[in-house]
């Protein structure tokens, strides 16, 4: 838990401070939810690893039958799918493959959530990547493969930093589909990345699979 401080990001945290607060402020949120979210990525420390998060209240919502996903639900979970805390990132891809399974959510959807703090090169990449293999493991492989697709609209030559691993991912999604890799844009990125090591290698194996 954590007692609300001055000059802390948990300082005026309307939800509460611990699990059991934020999980009630999620029971009695209004119909239209962002301002809960709103407040889910001011009060994460996406470098913070505990036993028992309070964050992961959250995430409660996306366990409930609910509204779709809207903007800044959807940048809570691409947000915290890149923490450092491996139960809430675990937690985090679950709430995905839920959102999905209950049609809340899609792969543009939560490629516009994960975009913004993937882009900024702020979070390692790896963290991502770990997050949707994840997903891909709890059954949802055609949405993490759709997800990492999206995601594909960076400039070839400055492209996000061990960018290869969610490459690597996607090919061994792409190849676990047995369907061509027809997204023209996708494929326009790829054939554009140039120099050596594991992106390289990947863009060069994923464009050998279009259609």
């Amino acid at each position: 838990a954590f007692p609300p401080q001055k000059n802390t990001h948990w300082h005026d945290a309307v939800c509460g401070t611990t699990f059991e607060d934020i999980a009630w402020a999620a029971l009695v949120r209004p119909h239209r939810p962002e301002p809960f979210f709103r407040q889910a990525l001011l009060v994460l420390d996406t470098w913070q690893k505990l036993s028992d998060h309070p964050c992961a209240g959250f995430l409660e919502p996306f366990f409930r039958p609910g509204p779709a996903c809207g903007p800044l639900a959807a940048e809570t979970l691409g947000y915290y799918l890149a923490t450092e805390d491996k139960g809430l990132c675990a937690l985090a891809a679950d709430a995905v493959s839920q959102a999905a399974a209950a049609n809340r959510l899609d792969a543009a959807a939560l490629a516009r959530g994960i975009r913004p703090f993937l882009m900024s090169r702020a979070l390692p990449t790896g963290r991502w990547t770990r997050g949707l293999a994840a997903i891909a493991a709890a059954g949802h492989s055609a949405l993490a493969r759709a997800t990492i697709l999206e995601l594909l609209d960076f400039p070839p030559s400055d492209p996000p930093r061990d960018m290869g691993g969610m490459l690597e991912l996607l090919y061994e999604l792409q190849i676990e589909s047995g369907a061509p890799l027809d997204d023209a844009d996708a494929l326009e990125c790829l054939r554009r990345i140039s120099g050596g090591g594991k992106i390289a290698k990947f863009s060069k194996k994923l464009v050998a699979l279009a259609a």
